[in-house]
């Protein structure tokens, strides 16, 4: 899993949910869920690095979209 974001590789299916509600919701995130990653076979380590990561690349996505936003709406008062 390390360094998969990095290589472009689809996100594991046993992850996939986890990733989409930390990318979503993340104030939605229990412990049931980080309880039924580790059920399937992750560890605390990886998931934590699983967390910065998304959490991280939704945040950059974010400000980018928020920026092309801020230059057209400049691009069309002008």
């Amino acid at each position: 899993m390390r360094g998969a974001a990095l290589r472009g590789e689809p996100v594991p299916p046993t992850l996939a949910g986890l990733v989409d509600k930390i990318r979503r919701h993340a104030y939605r995130v229990t412990d049931g869920d980080v309880a039924d990653a580790i059920a399937a076979g992750w560890t605390e380590s990886q998931l934590f690095e699983v967390t910065v990561a998304t959490a991280t690349g939704e945040g950059f996505r974010r400000l980018e979209l928020v920026d092309r936003l801020l230059a057209e709406s400049r691009g069309a008062t002008q």
